[in-house]
């Protein structure tokens, strides 16, 4: 993508950082779900990890949309677009609420209380899930391009 001169947005040494680490993400998502459906797996240890991760991705995704408001006019409008425009309830609703804050909050509370209580297990899975799509989503749609020629 960072190939791509003519969408800013998309070129950042940052974006496959951002896509790798919600990738790992999700792969520890999907290692929860199999040791909840009776899969040999340390949940407490895969619940760790992901805890983590959503406080890297949270602050990846800071790092990567602060960075693209110096990517020239269209990169900074590319981000007012996520934060402010049409996509901007994808982002709010669908990465930052589904995809950080309610898994980070039931991640939080099964630390705090001690028990992974499996129904709040799999709603931070099925949100955590749906975050990633969504921020995929707002990447890609989000980004606008440069005219080649100037007008």
């Amino acid at each position: 993508m960072t190939y791509i001169s003519a969408i800013p947005f998309w070129n950042s040494a940052i974006l496959p950082a951002l896509f790798l680490s919600y990738g790992v993400l999700d792969g520890l998502a999907l290692i929860l779900t199999i040791g909840l459906f009776g899969g040999h797996v340390d949940i407490r240890a895969a619940e760790t990890g992901s805890r983590w991760l959503l406080m890297i991705n949270a602050f990846i995704l800071t790092i990567y949309l602060w960075s693209a408001t110096y990517m020239g006019p269209t990169g900074r409008q590319s981000v007012t677009e996520l934060i402010k425009g049409r996509i901007a309830p994808v982002l709010w609703v669908g990465v930052i609420l589904c995809g950080i804050i309610i898994p980070m909050g039931v991640s939080v509370t099964s630390y705090l209380v001690g028990a992974v209580s499996s129904p709040l297990l799999i709603m931070a899975i099925g949100c955590e899930m749906m975050g990633a799509v969504s921020l995929k989503y707002c990447i890609l749609k989000g980004a606008l391009y440069k005219p080649l020629i100037p007008r």
